[in-house]
Parts: structure tokens; sequence; C-alpha cells
């Protein structure tokens, strides 16, 4: 007889979260000063899209 495990994680996307985080603490300027500086392209996609997506 074959268990079957069941995955309890939720799906989450860290990269998307880390950038809100930074956005959060730093603002978007800078945020996106060190994802350049740092190479963190993935992460500065994330931060582009929150600012088109945030009304102001």
């Amino acid at each position: 007889m074959t268990q079957h495990h069941r995955r309890t994680y939720r799906n989450v996307n860290y990269q998307a979260e880390f950038a809100q985080r930074l956005v959060n603490a730093i603002g978007y300027e800078d945020a996106i000063r060190e994802c350049y500086e740092n190479q963190w392209l993935g992460t500065l996609i994330y931060i582009q899209q929150l600012r088109r997506d945030t009304p102001t």
C-alpha cells in the first residue's frame, strides 16, 4: 500500500516579499539603487511592478 504525502506549505514568492520589505524599509528610489548595485535583477522587476501598481 502506498502512502500519499500532502505538502502543507503555502505557495510563496520570497523574492516579491523581499522586494516589498525593501521598499517599505528604504523607499522606492533607494531600493532600486540597491538592486542595481547588487545586481538583484529579479527583485528589481518586482519593485518596478510595485511602483507601477501603487496609486500616487
